[in-house]
């Protein structure tokens, strides 16, 4: 699992997204393939104007709401079939759900929907 992952250059053109929670190095590699800069969310790198979106994948319900409410879209995850989970994320706030296994193309590719698709109310 990645514990910190450095935060894009300055200048870079890829969308800043931060995980909140625990991801495989092999997701946050495909991910920064994919075109996204991400980077886990700490004290020492909290969120912030440049966040895009925040990926907090097995986020409880509560933090779901806690994290839309508070910042950037939301993405989380859900087991395939688990409809129950899948329609308590997005009535909690998240803007998507992810399936498991997670895909980085994906997942990168929900990321970057949810960035472009908010960015008008964040002007």
């Amino acid at each position: 699992m990645v514990d910190a992952a450095p935060r894009a250059e300055a200048g870079s053109d890829a969308p800043e997204v931060g995980v909140v929670g625990a991801v495989t190095p092999e997701l946050m590699l495909g991910l920064s393939a994919n075109g996204i800069a991400a980077f886990v969310v700490t004290d020492a790198e909290p969120v912030d104007a440049a966040t895009r979106a925040l990926y907090a994948p097995g986020a409880s319900e509560a933090e779901v709401r806690a994290l839309a409410e508070a910042g950037p879209p939301v993405l989380t995850d859900a087991d395939r079939g688990d409809l129950g989970r899948l329609t308590a994320m997005l009535a909690a706030g998240a803007a998507d759900v992810v399936l498991r296994p997670v895909s980085a193309a994906e997942l990168a590719r929900k990321l970057l929907r949810a960035a472009r698709d908010a960015e008008p109310a964040r002007r």
